[in-house]
């Protein structure tokens, strides 16, 4: 999934300034997986929601793995200080399963369908694994 449109408002909150944010109310996003420019705003984002539970070290593991998914959520083609990102998900393949193990979405950008569409997406590459079971 790339350049979806969501509809989206601005909020200051996190470790985020008001002007690192996308300003329009509606913008596409890419669904991809996550790139490694982007691990310290993983890791950014993880403080900001878990209060540091995986280090740089460990989001790197994860890019590096075989059996995992890795996907990241941002903003296209907007000029802030830093990428931003909005959305993080991850999957383990166990055999024929497929574990979600990951999931958050920065609370500035809540109930805009940022985690429905993370949740399709890794469980669409659960099935591409040929998993049986998530």
């Amino acid at each position: 999934m790339n350049g979806v449109p969501l509809s989206t408002s601005v909020q200051s909150g996190g470790s985020l300034m008001q002007s690192d944010l996308p300003e329009k109310s509606i913008f596409s996003v890419a669904l991809r997986p996550l790139p490694e420019d982007l691990l310290l705003a993983a890791v950014d984002l993880d403080r900001l929601v878990f209060g540091g539970f995986w280090n740089a070290d460990a989001y790197r593991q994860e890019l590096e793995r075989s059996s995992s998914d890795l996907l990241g959520i941002w903003p296209l083609n907007f000029s802030g200080s830093q990428r931003v990102l909005l959305a993080l998900g991850c999957t383990w393949s166990i055999l024929d399963e497929a574990h979600i193990i990951l999931l958050v979405v920065h609370p500035d950008y809540r109930q805009r369908s940022l985690g429905l569409a993370m949740v399709l997406e890794l469980l669409d590459l659960a099935i591409t694994r040929k998993a049986n079971y998530a």
